[in-house]
């Protein structure tokens, strides 16, 4: 097994990557939903089973720039790991607002 090797899972957070429609972390539910009803997305958690070595979370926008990752350590075991993620204005490609 090779050090430092990377290798992972791609997914559509909540469109198909074809429809080039990001995710918008600010207002996650459909646009008939009032601002003071919509959803955030402040942070996400990752249920690991087990593990060691480094383990990298990252969002990418619609056209594939990395805008945001976190890195952390596994020494096995199971776990969950919290992600605060940053304030929408970080990654406005993915948190796109709508205007009213």
């Amino acid at each position: 097994m090779r050090v430092d090797s990377g290798g992972g899972v791609w997914t559509s957070l909540l469109h198909l990557r074809v429809e080039g429609i990001p995710l918008d972390f600010a207002r996650i539910f459909p646009s008939q939903i009032v601002d003071r009803f919509q959803g955030r997305v402040p942070g996400l958690s990752v249920s690991v089973r087990d593990g060691r070595g480094r383990l990298r979370v990252e969002l990418r926008d619609a056209a594939g720039t990395r805008v945001w990752s976190d890195t952390r350590e596994l020494a096995g075991g199971r776990r969950t790991l919290d992600f605060n993620l940053p304030a929408c204005s970080a990654y406005p490609s993915l948190c796109r607002t709508t205007p009213p």
